[in-house]
């Protein structure tokens, strides 16, 4: 969406705080409601009458547009609570998976088993929790940073502890775009933060390779999961061996 209709939702979200109304503010810039309700409607409108309508709510056109941005800036990670939310919620979950995943509307329509009305109810909710902002014709605009993460140990990567993971190791990973190593080894404290800045960076352009492929046709991707892990380690069978 413009920058105006970013403008004029704050104006409108300033106007309700202040318990302004259309009828009182168009007495302020001495137009009827009529007309006021129609700036508000059709959205053209000059400078001089954005910096009047500004003025009336104590802000400077500058201020407004600062909170446009404070507004549009992209969220990293959600809050404990949504991501519960979406746990409980199986097909809110996928949604949410897709639009990460750059999908659209009729990308997932035309993908899983919902009929549009439950889409457009799933992507509401969305649009609610600020993942994504609706547009006209059942688009959506992304509100997630590039570097979007799940809460470390939160309810999101709990559930895949719990769900999803022996899910995803159940598989021999002999297939040509399927991959499992396991190496070991003996490594300083220095040398793992070292391995672990190479294992995010290779992590970060994962991502970037999914993000620059998004004009491939849907159909022609497949949904891929990356798992990194490391830690200090020796299997517990060897426990009892041990001198200490």
């Amino acid at each position: 969406m413009s920058q105006i209709h970013d403008l004029f939702v704050i104006i409108k979200q300033q106007l309700k705080l202040q318990g302004l109304t259309y009828k009182e503010l168009a007495k302020k810039l001495a137009l009827s409601e009529a007309s006021v309700k129609r700036l508000f409607s059709q959205q053209h409108i000059d400078l001089s009458r954005l910096e009047a309508i500004c003025e009336c709510i104590n802000l400077t056109l500058s201020e407004a547009f600062e909170l446009v941005q404070k507004r549009n800036k992209p969220i990293l990670h959600l809050t404990e609570k949504q991501e519960k939310e979406l746990i409980s919620d199986k097909k809110l979950l996928l949604v949410a998976i897709c639009v990460l995943n750059y999908w659209e509307f009729n990308d997932i329509l035309n993908f899983y088993n919902f009929s549009e009305h439950e889409l457009i109810r799933k992507v509401a909710r969305l649009d609610q929790m600020k993942i994504i902002e609706l547009q006209p014709g059942n688009r959506f605009k992304r509100l997630i940073h590039a570097d979007f993460y799940w809460i470390a140990d939160g309810p999101i990567q709990r559930f895949f502890q719990e769900n999803i993971q022996t899910d995803f190791f159940n598989c021999r990973f002999e297939k040509p775009e399927q991959l499992f190593l396991v190496r070991n080894g003996m490594l300083s404290e220095q040398d793992n933060l070292k391995f672990q800045q190479a294992l995010h960076k290779a992590a970060d352009q994962f991502l970037q390779t999914c993000r620059e492929t998004i004009d491939i046709a849907i159909d022609k991707r497949h949904g891929t999961a990356l798992v990194i892990a490391m830690r200090p380690w020796v299997p517990h069978i060897f426990n009892d061996l041990k001198r200490v």
